[in-house]
C-alpha cells in the first residue's frame, strides 16, 4: 500500500503462503520480558534443519527459544547483512486496540467501507508524537523473502513497525513494480542529534547482471 505521507526525507503486492520462518532484528529478554535490538540478522523457523543451514551459511549457534508459535527454533547469526529476493513488500498504518486495529489508515485514507478520511495528524513529527502516547496509528509493514543463498528453504517473513522503513516504502515498493526484487537486507547503525548509536532495517535493492 502507497503511503500518503510526507517523511522529512521523501524519496522517490501478492501474498506468499509457503512461510517457514522470519527474520528478526531483535529478540525479547526473558529476564525483563521487555524487546532488545540485536546488531546482526536473527531467523526463527519451524524446523531445526532450517536454522541449522541458515547458522552453516552466516555463522551463529542454532537452538530453541520460549515461543507459544511455531517458529520454536532460533539462530542468531554473525550477519548484519544478507542478501534476499524481495517477494512482497505491504505496509499500512495501524492503530491498536487491546486485541484488534482500532483503525487502518494509509496517511490520506482509512481503510474501512467508507474509505473515510485519516484521523491521524498529517504532519510528520505531529503523528509520531500522537502515535507514542497511543493516540494515533503506528507503521505496521510486513514482507516476504527468500535467501539468495538457498531459495530451496522457502520463505520468510518480516514484519516491522520502524518509522524509517516506512519512510523507504514507496521507494521499495517501487523495486517490485516488475516483479521480485535481488535485495541486501542490513541492520544498519545510525547517530541520533543526541550522539547515540541506534539500528534500522533497511533494504538496498542490488543491481541484476545483465
Amino acid at each position: 500500500m502507497p503511503l500518503f505521507k510526507d517523511f522529512p526525507t521523501p524519496k522517490a503486492g501478492g501474498r506468499d503462503t509457503d512461510v517457514v520462518g522470519s527474520v528478526r532484528t531483535g529478540r525479547l529478554d526473558e529476564r525483563t520480558n521487555r524487546p532488545y535490538s540485536l546488531d546482526t540478522l536473527r531467523f526463527t523457523a519451524d524446523h531445526m534443519d532450517i536454522v541449522t543451514k541458515i547458522a552453516e551459511l552466516y555463522g551463529g549457534t542454532p537452538g530453541e527459544w520460549s515461543t507459544t508459535k511455531s517458529d520454536r527454533y532460533e539462530v542468531i547469526t554473525e550477519a548484519a547483512a544478507v542478501n534476499f529476493e524481495l517477494r512482497t513488500f505491504d505496509v499500512e498504518f495501524i492503530l491498536w486496540g487491546q486485541r484488534q486495529p482500532i483503525r487502518v489508515c494509509d496517511g490520506r485514507t482509512q481503510k474501512d467501507d467508507g474509505c473515510t478520511a485519516c484521523e491521524c495528524p498529517s504532519d510528520y513529527w505531529d503523528h509520531r508524537a500522537a502515535a507514542s502516547e497511543g493516540k494515533a496509528c503506528k507503521p505496521n509493514v510486513k514482507s516476504s523473502l527468500v535467501l539468495a543463498d538457498a531459495p530451496d528453504l522457502g520463505v520468510f517473513r518480516f514484519q516491522s513497525g520502524s518509522w524509517m522503513l516506512a519512510e523507504d516504502a514507496n521507494e521499495i515498493e517501487a523495486f517490485l513494480s516488475s516483479g521480485p526484487a535481488q535485495v541486501q537486507f542490513a541492520i544498519e547503525q545510525y547517530q541520533t542529534k543526541q550522539g547515540q548509536t541506534r539500528q534500522r532495517p533497511r533494504f538496498t535493492e542490488l543491481a541484476v547482471a545483465s
